[in-house]
């Protein structure tokens, strides 16, 4: 029998060892890259099976859509609903859109515009002594502040107007006669009435939207008092006011303006008697979207009065600045607000 000799079996048995190991630590890896790998394939045949289920969706939702308009009744609001972008389906319309009644107003004049005359539909001038009786002796008012407006307009071709407060429409008119956007916002329907019978008598009603909406600082239901005499001075019921009361109607606030207006530059136009200062209140977003570069405001119920310091400090923030002209050469004196004129142009610096 041969003896080994001692060194080469100690050799040996670390060569024994060592290969021993090295098969274990194979077979240990290779199960553990096996079992890493298989989360992955999981991972990447779910996300397959997610494709295919969003495919299928997506087909079925074209499918649905030609069904509803070929074959079936279209439900319009349902369809909307499916297939408008998130966005747009979580945003509540607040603003009322104007859609008239049967019944004409039986008082309509000539309007006098830079762009010819346009039927203007009237109150009668007796129950309304202020304006409406003024517009059928002269077709006009403030026709100042309207040529303004559309000279402001004619030297920028890209600009819609915003005429809150419209009343009877003698800036919409105009500025509609200009071939321009206009959304026109009031608290009265029958001046909406009116406003959109002369629309349609004018053929102007294609580039103009009207809001039966009280624009303020909340959404709310209010009451409107009409002001005997000069129903364009009606306006939104204080606590303890005394008069005459309309309908109730909702208010708004000015960022749901949003929900009607397009993209691009803007000229305002606010006479919503002395509620000025409560509408922008709310209008963060409204300034911050809207390019408004042209505000054109009624200032006589501000003069001396704290909300006339706080649209002051607003504006500023805002970019605009009040001007004494269109011409933009003088600003009016920030501390002088008391003697600014009832009507007073903003403009962004």
């Amino acid at each position: 029998m041969v003896e080994l000799h001692p060194g080469r079996l100690r050799c040996r048995t670390v060569v024994y060892v060592v290969v021993i190991l090295t098969l274990i630590a194979t077979v240990f890896i290779s199960r553990l890259s096996v079992s890493r790998r298989t989360p992955r394939k999981k991972i990447k045949e779910k996300s397959r099976k997610r494709q295919q289920e969003r495919d299928y969706i997506d087909v079925t939702r074209i499918e649905h859509k030609v069904q509803t308009q070929f074959l079936e009744p279209t439900d319009e609001a349902l369809n909307e609903t499916l297939y408008a972008p998130t966005s747009r389906r979580r945003r509540k319309n607040h603003c009322k859109v104007f859609r008239g009644s049967t019944e004409g107003p039986k008082h309509c004049v000539p309007l006098k515009t830079k762009y010819g005359e346009t039927p203007i539909c009237i109150f009668d001038p007796v129950e309304d002594r202020m304006i409406s009786s003024y517009i059928r002796d002269y077709g006009t008012w403030e026709p100042d502040l309207v040529n303004m407006t559309i000279d402001i307009l004619q030297a920028n071709p890209a600009m819609q107007f915003i005429d809150l407060g419209c009343n009877l429409g003698v800036f919409t008119l105009s500025v509609a006669k200009l071939g321009r956007r206009v959304v026109s916002v009031d608290i009265l329907s029958r001046a909406l009435d009116n406003l959109q019978h002369s629309l349609k008598l004018g053929n102007l009603t294609e580039n103009v939207t009207l809001i039966l909406n009280a624009m303020s600082n909340t959404r709310e239901k209010v009451k409107i008092n009409l002001v005997p005499d000069n129903i364009g001075g009606s306006h939104v019921g204080q606590h303890g006011d005394m008069g005459q009361h309309e309908e109730l109607i909702y208010s708004i606030i000015m960022d749901d303006l949003l929900e009607i207006i397009d993209s691009g530059e803007v000229f305002v136009k606010m006479d919503i008697e002395g509620h000025e200062q409560k509408a922008l209140e709310n209008s963060k977003e409204f300034f911050h979207k809207a390019n408004v570069k042209f505000l054109l405001m009624e200032w006589m119920l501000h003069k001396g009065k704290p909300s006339g310091d706080k649209i002051i400090k607003y504006l500023l923030s805002n970019g605009l600045l009040p001007y004494l002209d269109y011409n933009l050469r003088e600003v009016l004196p920030l501390g002088r607000a008391s003697f600014w004129p009832d009507n007073v142009l903003w403009a962004k610096r």
